[in-house]
């Protein structure tokens, strides 16, 4: 406002007329400024500037030279100028103020004059650093006004607004620099002020303070009053800021309590002030909300930022600021408490906020708040337009905050919001691009804070932490790594000392937790527990923080002792946690956190170590937690579910039926606190389900029925539940298999069913080949599919029995390219619904795990996530859905029907043989029949291992007696009885039967069983034998052979290695010899690269070298060419050979499977190039004679090629092989050796 010139008034008389001319233009002038700045409608206030400032100089021109009034009315030209400067930006007018200004405060003879041309010459600074954003004319302010005070003090009436002034410029500068000393200042200052104002020495004693003040106001008009009344406020909001900074839950409480003191002065009447105080102390509050969740806080939050909004009508220019502040307070509101109103009147601020918004400071809170608020509601509700508003909104509010030229720190702010939505819109559309988007804006934050910066560091932890939910998304381990190296980078790009790096400390630890975790990098964990160590160190003694690092810190000690088994560890974690509790006294809302961790810990070390002390303890803290959590918490249900494990634990030591009674009471409130969409609520009912089973084995036999029903619901209810992940559904499944089995409940085939499905389920979303092996061969039981098919057999679902069987065999090779699609091939079909399956499948599993793992600290499920869940849940049904559609995709994710399977048996039966420990049958497949069980009473999984020892110990003695003994019992006890049943069904001798035997049965030469004794026919002098690993690979083998047939220019392939197999080169000869159709690469020429070019141009390929079955990683078999070089399995799996037909593999083990861990997947070589194309292919279940190469490939050949190449069919190679060995025995050759060949496919 204007000054006067009251103090130098004359009488009348004595002043001359161009005095008085010049008083009264003077008096024009102010009366005309001052309407305008109290006048809300600002559309002549260019027109009014303009007779102001010509009034003004007009007054001047009266004014003789020496007149005293001259100085004030330049100080008010000058004021004008700043004021039309500040309306139209040109800084032409600025500079004219700030030359005037100048000049004002050098010709200032008074203190008021002083500290008043000082006062606007510094505001004036401050207007140009916002329009040209140099900090040094906020520097020049800074050091202007603080000259001002050291002349006049604090308690000079005029020295007020300097102060005012000061504090906000410091502060300023404090957030462009992130200097944290002008905060510090800015604080001195506040605090010296009020103590030369109050007379009080200790200004932390408030209840004087406020004493002091009433008494002040009860003596009216005394200007200290209104100073303490704005100083309070001021100090007030300088600890606010210096908490945001710090962390330090001490300056918090003292910018509640200052508030509280300037509102207990403040005069409601002022509405200018009072509002401020209220809408500062609502701010305030919710902070400490944030910090402490008291939703007491909370809820006095939202009342004095409404009472604010009162005093603020529409037209008010602080009106959109203060809808922006009750709106994020409404949102807190929503987010931890879920009532939706709350939410929708949230949005329904934003909107009002940014509709009256004019500035560009409250355009970008009002456009970041709104952002906010769609972001929360879309992860809420999923509205897709909300998340694509959010983005829009962001977009605009970066675009505002860089034409501000605001400072990198809260250019960061709104970058951040941006990014957040489009990782959050990356969850709903899979769009890869968002995610990326979201990483390169905080890569881009990086590049504006350069090397030097103080605050660089930040940004490369916020890009760390998007990197590592890029990790979270997608589970690639280099984004794992490149997030815990830009972690290491913050650390060391963090100017301040260790005392200042706790945070980064922590986060470092919990990235390198999770690599640990994720690639069992035990090395790690010293360096975890260093840093975990460190950040409990340097974090100050009182921050909000602390207590939990102590829970961090006691983690990764119980993660240490399970490594070590040094029960030190253990001791050391559970003081940890006692830490944290001492840090959270009674009162504290988080003490609940701390005692359930501690009731956990109790329970893990009982469990460890059996102590009944640490269990009974553990009952005890338990229940102290749960009195400490209030039932709406949505952590409530699993506090309760962890005393529920202690009482399990004393049950177990007690056997008193009322623990157990207590503890299912425990999980039905759990359950019934928890939405059903929660991830952990079919994990309650598992629960519950398992121990209604346990009271059943303790429960007299009426009351046993009743139990098992209700079990083994809740565990299909469990097993079935939309956000339950794969591999959880899977054990919730293969419980109910044991048990029912156990308990000869009826539900025993649909638990197979749902087994089976989630086995594949999980599968589907292994990351490699090798962890789908490691998952078969570490989780899976070895005869889940064989148990599954005898409980069909047992119930006479013959063709249940068989889809059993092709759904748990040989799973990975018809994931690779079978009947049965893998997510590989969707992608081939529809690349983007594949990556959408597989985004949102990853993202289930890492919630799942996220869930398991978490330290109530950490990790608060609410609303939100729970419906994220749900939601995502949902749209990975829909998108399997979707997938079912599309042509040929109609068995995705569930078994082939026996109808479909029959086209395998359509040129002879498939005939299963199923060993179970339950008993072994076999099931004979034909084309237009239901399949037709032959029971074998004399074999047994038992009878079978014995045999096994005797056939072992044939092939390594190469003893023609003992594997005649195999091939007897192998006729009389299984193929026999076979025989007999195929006869009688009309198939006549010497047709061709294909043999799929599971479990142990997978290693004999079941083709090879006979009588053998003189005049006496065995199997091979009756049928035609092949084999193969499903009918659905069987089918495959037969598919698209017109295509096939029209291709003129394929050969033979021949590759041999001669070096350590002499008569290779004779078998080399006697096949090139058979043609020019015959391409040989041998020794030097036959690499690697040159074998895979040429089987991508040859029908029929023959390998003449050593093969090798590896003992324990069956995917790194392999054939061994020139200089020892070897072709993997895996190698082969990789290969796409369009023209491929035959393959006869003339080498050891290639039809030996990994008969140790998963017999029924039968990793060979053999059947790898069944399964990258070859229709047919000859191998040998072990080792071969060298010898035998070149016999049994002459005999064959003659009898493939008895017609010529041109009348060459590869569908002829079953009888060929079996002439050959037929031949081989009646030339009397060893039985071992005649047997070892096998026919697998078409």
């Amino acid at each position: 406002m204007p000054e006067t010139e009251s103090n130098l008034k004359r009488d009348d008389d004595e002043i001359s007329s161009e005095e008085r001319l010049a008083k009264e233009l003077h008096q024009r002038g102010n009366d005309l400024f001052s309407q305008l700045m109290k006048n809300n409608d600002k559309s002549n206030t260019m027109e009014t500037l303009t007779e102001v400032v010509q009034t003004y100089q007009d007054a001047l021109v009266q004014y003789s030279p020496t007149h005293p009034s001259r100085w004030i009315v330049r100080s008010n030209l000058a004021a004008c100028y700043a004021t039309m400067s500040d309306f139209t930006k040109d800084l032409t007018v600025l500079e004219e103020a700030i030359s005037m200004q100048r000049q004002l405060l050098d010709m200032a003879e008074s203190t008021s004059d002083r500290i008043t041309a000082s006062t606007n010459l510094g505001v004036s600074f401050v207007a140009r650093y916002k329009q040209l954003k140099l900090v040094d004319d906020i520097t020049e302010a800074i050091s202007i006004h603080t000259e001002a005070l050291e002349c006049s003090g604090y308690t000079d009436p005029h020295s007020k607004m300097c102060l005012d002034h000061l504090t906000k410029e410091l502060m300023t500068r404090f957030e462009i620099t992130g200097c944290l000393d002008d905060l510090d200042t800015a604080i001195r200052h506040l605090r010296l002020a009020l103590s030369e104002i109050t007379g009080l020495a200790n200004l932390d004693d408030l209840n004087e303070s406020i004493d002091v003040l009433h008494e002040a106001l009860a003596l009216d008009g005394k200007s200290s009053t209104k100073l303490y009344h704005m100083h309070t406020n001021c100090l007030a909001a300088g600890y606010m800021a210096r908490f945001n900074h710090s962390g330090v839950i001490g300056d918090l409480t003292n910018s509640v309590n200052y508030f509280r003191q300037a509102l207990s002065v403040s005069n409601p009447t002022d509405n200018l002030h009072h509002a401020s105080i209220l809408n500062n102390l609502g701010t305030s509050l919710h902070l400490l909300y944030t910090a402490l969740r008291n939703k007491d806080d909370l809820y006095e939050s939202i009342t004095m930022i409404e009472k604010a909004l009162g005093h603020r009508p529409l037209g008010h220019p602080e009106r959109a600021s203060t809808l922006s502040t009750l709106a994020t307070s409404l949102i807190e509101l929503f987010v931890d408490f879920g009532d939706l109103k709350n939410l929708d009147a949230a949005i329904y601020l934003n909107e009002e906020a940014l509709g009256i918004s004019t500035e560009e400071e409250d355009q970008l809170m009002a456009l970041n708040n709104l952002s906010h608020v769609l972001y929360v509601r879309h992860e809420h509700s999923g509205i897709r337009s909300d998340i694509d508003r959010s983005i829009t909104l962001s977009r605009e509010a970066v675009k505002i905050s860089i034409s501000l030229g605001k400072r990198v720190d809260n250019l960061a702010i709104t970058y951040s919001r941006l990014a957040s939505s489009l990782s959050s819109r990356f969850t709903v559309s899979g769009n890869i691009s968002d995610l990326q988007e979201s990483i390169e804006i905080h890569k881009n934050v990086l590049e504006l804070r350069a090397h030097g910066n103080p605050s660089r560091y930040e940004s490369i932890a916020s890009l760390a932490t998007a990197t590592m939910v890029r990790f979270e998304n997608i589970g690639a381990i280099e984004d794992l790594e490149e997030a815990i190296s830009l972690k290491r980078e913050a650390i060391s790009a963090h100017p301040g000392p260790n005392s200042e790096k706790y945070s980064l400390f922590d986060s470092l630890a919990l990235a390198l937790n999770i690599r640990a975790q994720k690639l069992g990098a035990v090395q790690d964990l010293d360096e975890i527990i260093t840093l975990h160590q460190r950040a409990v160190i340097n974090c100050p003694p009182e921050h909000l923080s602390k207590a939990t690092l102590f829970n961090n810190m006691a983690m990764v000690l119980f993660t240490r002792y399970t490594h070590t088994g040094n029960a030190q560890y253990l001791d050391d974690s559970i003081a940890y946690h006692y830490d944290a509790l001492n840090l959270r006294p009674e009162g504290h809302p988080l003490r609940w956190t701390s005692l359930n961790n501690i009731g956990v810990s109790l329970i893990n070390r009982f469990r460890e170590l059996g102590n009944k002390e640490d269990l009974l303890k553990s009952i005890d803290i338990c229940s102290q937690s749960i009195n400490h959590t209030t039932p709406d918490h949505p952590e409530f249900s699993f506090v309760i579910l962890n005393l529920a494990t202690a009482l399990y634990y004393r049950f177990e030591l007690t056997m008193k039926l009322t623990d157990l009674h207590s503890l299912i009471d425990l999980y039905f409130i759990a359950m019934q606190r928890l939405p059903k969409a929660h991830p952990g609520w079919s994990d309650i009912i598992h629960e519950i389900a398992q121990k209604y089973l346990i009271i059943c084995r303790m429960s007299p036999r009426m009351d046993r029925e009743f139990l098992e029903d209700m079990a083994f619901g809740l565990i299909e209810e469990a097993t079935e539940h939309p956000t339950r992940p794969p591999k959880k559904r899977f054990t919730s499944a293969l419980y109910w298999v044991q048990y029912a089995q156990k308990h000869e409940h009826c539900s025993h085939l649909l638990a197979y069913k749902h087994c089976l499905t989630a086995l594949e389920r999980c599968l589907v979303f292994a990351p490699s080949i090798e962890a789908q092996q490691a998952l078969l061969s570490n989780v899976v039981p070895r005869s889940l599919a064989s148990d599954a098919a005898f409980s069909a057999i047992s119930e006479g679902r013959m063709d249940l029995a068989v889809e059993f069987l092709e759904q748990g065999r040989a799973i990975l090779w018809a994931r690779l390219n079978g009947y049965r699609h893998s997510l590989q091939e969707v992608r081939g079909v529809s690349p983007k619904v594949a990556d959408r399956l597989e985004n949102v499948t990853a993202s289930i599993e890492s919630f799942s795990f996220s869930l398991d793992e978490k330290q109530l600290d950490n990790h608060i499920l609410n609303a939100d996530q729970i419906g994220d869940n749900r939601i995502l849940c949902d749209e990975r049904e829909r998108i399997i859905d979707a997938i079912r559609k599309l042509e040929g995709f109609s068995n995705f994710l569930r078994p082939v029907p026996y109808s479909s399977l029959q086209e395998a048996a359509k040129e002879g039966p498939v005939i299963y043989i199923n060993a179970s420990k339950h008993g072994v049958a076999a099931l004979i497949v034909r084309a237009t029949e239901m399949p037709t069980c032959v029971p074998l009473p004399l074999a047994s999984v038992e009878s079978l291992e014995e045999l096994q020892t005797t056939f072992i110990e044939a092939k390594e003695t190469h003893s023609q007696r003992l594997m005649a003994n195999v091939l007897r019992t192998l006729w009389k006890d299984i193929t026999g009885p076979i025989v007999k049943r195929l006869l009688s069904l009309g198939i006549k001798f010497m047709s061709r039967i294909w043999w799929c035997p599971t479990s142990i049965l997978c290693q004999f030469p079941l083709h090879a069983a006979g009588p053998y004794k003189k005049g006496g026919k065995n199997l091979p002098d009756m049928f035609i034998s092949s084999y193969t690993p499903s009918l659905a690979a069987l089918i495959r083998a037969r598919s698209n052979l017109a295509h096939a047939d029209e291709d003129e220019n394929s050969k033979l392939l021949i590759m041999g290695q001669t070096a350590t197999l002499p008569a290779v080169r004779d078998e080399v000869t006697l096949v090139t010899d058979l043609g020019s159709f015959v391409t040989p690469v041998v020794d030097d020429d036959a690499s690697r690269e040159e074998v895979f070019q040429l089987m991508r141009s040859h029908k029929w390929i023959h390998f003449a070298c050593h093969g090798f079955q590896h003992p324990t990683q069956p995917f790194h078999s392999y054939f061994l060419l020139h200089n020892e070089e070897p072709l993997t399995l895996r190698d082969l799996v990789h290969a796409e050979l369009p023209n491929a037909e035959f393959a006869f593999l003339s080498a050891c083990h290639t039809a030996t499977g990994d008969l140790e861990k998963t017999p029924d997947e039968m990793i060979h070589l053999a059947a790898a190039m069944q399964f990258i194309g070859f229709r047919s292919v000859v191998g040998t279940l072990w080792d071969m004679t060298d010898v035998d190469g070149p016999i049994i490939t002459e005999a064959f050949y003659k009898n493939m090629l008895k017609d010529g190449w041109d009348g060459a069919d590869f569908r002829n190679s079953a009888v060929a092989l079996n002439e050959v060995t037929r031949k081989m025995r009646d030339l009397k050759i060893s039985l071992n050796r005649c047997v070892n060949f096998v026919h697998i496919g078409a």
